[in-house]
């Protein structure tokens, strides 16, 4: 499972640009288990909680993300 999940997010560039809305929520469906957003005021924090196989994938590459 974690192959398959490496080839889809070498190709996640690719499949983003060409998706629509609908492909798109269905393309972080199956990546995400979660999405946790805390709004304060102005601000908001959105933390990611990949899926199992997709999480030694994404893991350093979510970490590196800007806060």
């Amino acid at each position: 499972m974690v192959a398959e999940a490496g080839g889809l997010v070498q190709g996640l560039p690719e499949l983003w640009a060409a998706a629509d809305m609908g492909d798109r929520r269905r393309l972080l469906q199956t990546v995400l288990d979660a999405v946790y957003v805390d709004v304060r005021g102005a601000e908001a924090t959105a933390t990611l909680r990949p899926k199992a196989a997709f999480e030694a994938v994404l893991g350093e590459s979510l970490a590196s993300l800007p806060a």
